[in-house]
């Protein structure tokens, strides 16, 4: 069989890729080496949080701050609950830290200027950082113990100013007639939607859709344990 220069650059691309494609399953499926961290896996179904994720690691922020924003070290800042991360609205703050640096502090090492970065590369970083601290203030909020006596009232007025522009005492009665009261905290606190791949057909992706979704995700990352103990005790009210 003869090759056309075309037709053997194809099978050249196809072979590289199915060869990369495998390389990358088999470090995947590798077992962790003790101390090693696979930043490989889990692979997210979400593409652009899976890029924003791998930006976050290419550029070093994962040695310092840990992909899930967990410390370890005790020498870099705690993202996962830095008041910083709380005031940022849409990666500002975050931009203009990466851009600038930190130095070194008596208690924290010094952060470098990442001032070469692309205004996207910047998005990604800070997305990521959104994503990871809701993920795991959620996993703080699931494991609390904490037996709290929501306020009512409290709750009721958190709603008002929180959830009433988009939802009716009525949608969520209605919502959480098929959830268990197990599970309602969950339910409340974080949405499926926000578990879910985003929709990429432009068609579903309404202002509202896509409006909710950040909304909730900055209300994941913010909840007190006293703001969910309220909400819950409201919601309640109106099974």
């Amino acid at each position: 069989m003869t090759l056309t220069w075309k037709s053997a650059v194809a099978l050249m691309l196809t072979l590289s890729a199915t060869f990369h494609v495998a390389a990358a399953q088999h470090e995947a499926a590798r077992p962790a080496e003790r101390g090693v961290i696979n930043f490989l896996t889990p692979i997210l179904p979400d593409p652009v949080l899976q890029h924003s994720k791998e930006t976050y690691v290419l550029y070093g922020c994962a040695y310092c701050h840990g992909v899930d924003l967990r410390v370890r070290n005790g020498e870099a800042a705690d993202l996962l609950h830095s008041p910083l991360v709380r005031a940022d609205v849409d990666g500002g703050v975050i931009s203009h830290v990466l851009r600038v640096g930190i130095p070194q502090t008596a208690k924290l090492s010094p952060m470098p200027q990442f001032s070469d970065l692309s205004d996207r590369e910047l998005a990604d970083i800070a997305r990521w950082i959104h994503y990871s601290k809701g993920q795991g203030h959620f996993a703080e909020l699931m494991q609390d113990r904490d037996v709290v006596v929501g306020d009512i009232s409290a709750g009721k007025a958190y709603f008002e100013k929180s959830c009433s522009m988009c939802h009716s005492p009525a949608s969520i009665a209605s919502a959480i007639k098929v959830v268990k009261d197990a599970d309602l905290k969950a339910f409340i606190i974080r949405p499926a939607f926000l578990q879910s791949t985003p929709s990429f057909d432009v068609s579903r992706r309404t202002e509202k859709a896509v409006t909710g979704r950040a909304k909730h995700g900055t209300l994941l990352e913010n909840y007190t344990s006293a703001e969910v103990a309220d909400l819950l005790a409201f919601i309640k009210t109106i099974k």
